[in-house]
């Protein structure tokens, strides 16, 4: 019995290992400039996703990382169809792991034309490894004119219809020009599963970061060290890599006015109990933590001095950081970051502060959670 638990546990181990130097790639990166929308809740992000399909003239590709077969969902396939039936090349892209599209149903749309792909397919010889590797992108191009990114899915839910965690709160973007054709370039690369490598190109306001479990990391840490008045960070998952966590520290301790918003209720098993760990080391160092309790917050932001910012896809997570492809706008001197501080402001102020008092009086159940989730965090 013995020698099976070890022949186990160095497969898993091997699995893990070998199967994530072989997925994790150089980072796409690429400035461009372009207008920026942004758009922070479901009904305005599906009308104008809607709107924008039901112009596209040549081409439309859809991706998502979660998409529902309910009335949501169903009602972005019913448009696609149209859209194929018209000549329209479609395509419609999506997480094998996280969406629930069945195989009738991509059936049924490959009968008026719609090519369907599922993203990161779990196939051997790494199987864990590549079960942990999402496609977390959520990517959307539009006649190569018009692209949305950010942290919407597709489903009831997100325009609030999920009674467990009701109204929803989320960031995406609307990108136009240099940039739609970059994301353009992202999706195509995608589609054809081969991770495009790029350098910081042209002289764009906007930097597109397309990662797959390396570089953002770094990325992130280094906008973090340069924070100098004040670094507000909105994620509905705070279980960071160890070097961002303390650049973040470290910049409480030099006097910049850190404060981090969090949802006050957990969509994930263990998530919530694991961040509260990190909650007391950030409250201990003299920072905010808030927690949104207008209902499900998911929107991604990190924004430094109110000058420069990171919106898109990626959490403040081992599992964005380390698995995940993922999609992100680094933002400097753009007329979209007053709107961007605008909204971070109004939903900090939808929030409750969290003290120290209140992890004390965590249950020991709480505790327990938390700390098991502190050991496997790399899978958070």
């Amino acid at each position: 019995m013995l020698f099976i638990l070890l022949i186990l546990i160095g497969w898993i181990t091997l699995d893990f290992y070998l199967g994530r130097k072989t997925y994790t790639t150089p980072a796409f990166r690429r400035f461009a400039d372009g207008e920026i929308e942004l758009i922070d809740d479901g009904e305005s992000l599906y009308e104008k996703l809607h709107a924008d399909i039901q112009h596209a003239a040549h081409t439309v590709d859809l991706s998502f990382f979660i998409f529902r077969s309910d009335d949501t969902g169903e009602r972005f396939l019913t448009l696609l169809e149209r859209k194929a039936a018209e000549g329209v090349r479609v395509r419609l892209m999506v997480d094998q792991v996280g969406s629930a599209l069945t195989r009738s149903r991509r059936k049924s749309l490959e009968t008026y034309g719609v090519k369907v792909k599922l993203a990161a397919p779990v196939r051997p010889p790494f199987f864990l490894a590549a079960l942990n590797r999402r496609n977390h992108r959520k990517t959307t191009v539009i006649d190569g004119k018009a692209a949305y990114t950010g942290g919407f899915n597709a489903g009831e839910e997100y325009i609030g219809r999920r009674t467990k965690l009701g109204f929803w709160r989320d960031y995406h973007v609307r990108l136009t020009d240099g940039a739609a054709d970059t994301l353009q370039q992202i999706f195509d690369a995608d589609w054809a599963e081969n991770t495009a490598v790029g350098t910081k190109e042209g002289d764009g306001r906007i930097q597109i970061v397309a990662s797959n479990g390396t570089e953002l990391e770094k990325v992130m840490g280094d906008m973090i060290n340069k924070a100098e008045s004040s670094l507000d960070m909105v994620t509905p998952y705070y279980i960071p890599p160890a070097s961002i966590h303390a650049a973040v520290v470290k910049a409480t301790a030099r006097g910049v006015n850190v404060r981090l918003l969090v949802p006050m209720f957990a969509d994930h098993p263990f998530v919530k109990e694991t961040g509260f760990t990190y909650f007391q080391e950030l409250l201990e160092a003299g920072a905010d933590v808030l927690l949104y309790n207008r209902g499900f917050f998911h929107g991604k932001a990190v924004i430094i001095d109110r000058q420069l910012a990171d919106v898109g896809t990626a959490n403040l997570d081992y599992r964005s950081m380390y698995w995940n492809q993922e999609l992100n706008l680094i933002i400097e001197n753009h007329s979209v970051l007053q709107t961007l501080n605008e909204a971070v402001q109004r939903d900090m102020a939808d929030a409750v502060p969290l003290y120290l008092k209140d992890l004390t009086d965590r249950s020991a159940w709480q505790r327990l959670k938390g700390g098991i989730g502190r050991r496997i965090r790399w899978l958070l």
